[in-house]
């Protein structure tokens, strides 16, 4: 299934059409290959692409709501990635439209 996003892109620009999941699977990839992830956080990277595997993008407001809000929501994750959560999150956004 594509998304609108993906569509619109293609019809503007020619951007490959490229499905969510493997644009979700892409970006976590990258966000991946930033630096060496605790286990702990891998665990959680984990969860962020089952979630993102549902949505289109992420926010912060996202964690608090479930799965993540029973977890401690955003200010605890947020410790288990050193204070970087946000900036990830930014990233993985971009990176899921980026050009392929």
């Amino acid at each position: 299934l594509i998304d609108l996003i993906t569509f619109v892109r293609h019809l503007a620009v020619g951007a490959p059409i490229v499905s969510h999941e493997e644009r979700v699977r892409q970006a976590m990839k990258q966000v991946r290959g930033q630096k060496a992830w605790t286990p702990v956080q891998k665990k959680w990277l984990n969860c962020i692409e089952k979630q993102l595997l549902q949505e289109n993008t992420l926010s912060r407001e996202d964690f608090s709501r479930e799965p993540f809000k029973r977890s401690g929501g955003f200010e605890r994750i947020n410790r288990i990635f050193n204070g970087e959560l946000a900036d990830m999150i930014h990233h993985l956004n971009e990176y899921l439209y980026e050009a392929a």
